[in-house]
């Protein structure tokens, strides 16, 4: 097979394929060299369930849902280069087993946008953002911290959380609804998706790395996106404490729940002392 020389997104749904173009930054030409290695996304596609032969349903089964099978987009990038962003990837793109033989890895739980944001990054170290300066754009961000999370992408992880965190400084105290909406939805991801390891709290109350407003327990997660967010809801209550969105992830999500009941509340702004905290 020809390596490509530019990002190939092929779609086996109704819309065919797309090019997200040259890469832009300088690469290794080694890295352009290689065979390609194919990234198949395998999610289930989530449809509202049919009324039985037309007979009403009641309020319950009509909020049912079924899932079936998507089309599975398919995503290729240079092996040379996959292998080159983290040891992880490297092992997944060179072992023994079928993924290394057929050069062709499935992915579940990540969806196209994000996907397609890590390609362009693999090949720029940079990926664009939809909305920039919106608050909807902080989940965007999260999904490729949590993606680069779980494969150990450090550079990609650095770059996402400082997106994200610079996007909350420049929201500041959210304005409305749909700011809210958006935090706890990134909120509510983020504790869903990434690992909660928790801080020793014997040995971490001391820490110079731990900001004086935020207090040590058992519950405190070790991951600086989630301190993070939890220090940040935790300034915020006041804003947050009477939407249901946010009543919704605490009734949801017990490590959230647990995490904000450990931390005292923030008398001073997370935005000017928690990227030092937080090991940014």
């Amino acid at each position: 097979m020809t390596p490509p020389t530019s990002l190939a997104h092929v779609d086996n749904g109704p819309e065919g394929s797309s090019t997200l173009g040259n890469p832009v930054r300088t690469l290794d030409p080694n890295l352009l060299r290689s065979t390609v290695f194919k990234i198949v996304l395998k999610n289930p596609k989530t449809v509202p369930s049919s009324d039985n032969g037309g007979i009403a349903a009641d309020a319950a089964t009509s909020r049912e849902r079924v899932q079936v099978e998507s089309s599975s987009p398919e995503f290729y990038i240079h092996k040379a280069l996959i292998q080159s962003l983290s040891p992880e990837l490297s092992k997944h793109a060179d072992n023994d087993m079928r993924e290394g033989r057929e050069g062709t890895m499935e992915l579940s739980d990540v969806d196209d946008d994000t996907m397609q944001a890590f390609m362009e990054w693999a090949y720029t170290k940079e990926y664009t953002t939809p909305d920039p300066k919106s608050s909807s754009a902080l989940l965007y961000h999260t999904k490729l911290y949590v993606l680069a999370d779980r494969f150990n992408i450090i550079p990609l992880g650095n770059l996402s959380y400082s997106k994200i965190t610079a996007l909350l400084a420049e929201l500041r105290m959210m304005s409305g609804e749909a700011d809210v909406e958006a935090v706890m939805s990134t909120v509510a991801y983020a504790f869903d998706n990434l690992p909660f390891p928790t801080v020793n709290p014997t040995s971490s109350t001391t820490s110079d790395a731990l900001s004086p407003t935020f207090t040590c327990s058992a519950h405190t997660p070790s991951n600086k996106l989630l301190k993070y967010l939890v220090q940040y809801v935790s300034w915020a209550l006041d804003v947050l404490r009477s939407s249901s969105h946010f009543s919704d992830v605490l009734a949801t999500s017990h490590d959230f729940a647990r995490a904000l009941a450990a931390n005292s509340p923030a008398a001073t702004d997370p935005l000017r002392d928690i990227l030092e905290w937080a090991g940014a």
